[in-house]
């Protein structure tokens, strides 16, 4: 084998081991940058979750709230209407002179 041939050899090997080291590289390179951006999409996604799943929490919340508070409105309003219908009873029953406790027909 010539001096040439012996150094084309060589480099045919030093080229084969320079791709295969510069594949690795790329490799690590581009596994890397999948992770990142697999991070950056699944960091999204749960964020996106989290929001809507603390979204349907408040909302269950607000609902209860909402029922409760309407609720105590309601007892509060039927109690004072009923207050009221009593008050307008008793108003009514005196101007009219009620006659309930009184001897109507003149024998006391």
């Amino acid at each position: 084998m010539t001096k040439r041939e012996c150094l084309n050899k060589k480099n045919k090997q030093n080229v084969k081991e320079n791709v295969k080291e510069n594949i690795k590289e790329n490799v690590k390179e581009n596994v890397k940058e999948n992770v990142k951006e697999n991070i950056k999409e699944n960091v999204k996604e749960n964020v996106k979750e989290n929001v809507k799943e603390n979204l349907k929490e408040n909302l269950k919340a607000n609902v209860k709230a909402n029922v409760k508070a309407n609720a105590k409105a309601n007892v509060k309003n039927s109690i004072k209407h009923a207050a009221d219908t009593a008050t307008t009873i008793m108003v009514n029953s005196a101007k009219r002179g009620s006659k309930r406790g009184k001897c109507t027909k003149g024998n006391a």
